[in-house]
């Protein structure tokens, strides 16, 4: 599978909480056996890619008074407060990242 493509669906997949083929075919209007194939490897095409990329931006604008709370929390908190927030947000990476890498290793094994 081609790298852009697998971010593209690994992002959708992440946002909307790991749909089924099924979800995935409604919430992109994509027919289900098609979302299977694309989750597998085979090539998307470019409308496939629109209609995900469009899901997926969508999702984020939802979620988009996050950065607004983090433009606001760097224009009126202290440093230290900032570099809390900072810390928590990083933790929070490292905890996906070793979730993600026992994943891989399971699946692997």
């Amino acid at each position: 599978m081609k790298s852009e493509q697998k971010r593209l669906i690994e992002r959708f997949k992440e946002l909307y909480g790991n749909p089924t083929y099924k979800e995935m075919a409604e919430i992109t209007d994509i027919q289900m056996t098609r979302a299977f194939r694309l989750c597998n490897g085979f090539e998307m095409k470019l409308t496939e890619y629109l209609k995900i990329s469009k899901k997926i931006d969508e999702k984020i604008a939802e979620t988009s008074t996050i950065k607004d709370t983090f433009n606001t929390c760097l224009n009126e908190l202290s440093a230290n407060a900032l570099k809390e927030i900072e810390k928590f947000c990083v933790r929070k990476l490292e905890v996906k990242q070793i979730l993600k890498s026992s994943i891989i290793k399971e699946v692997v094994a």
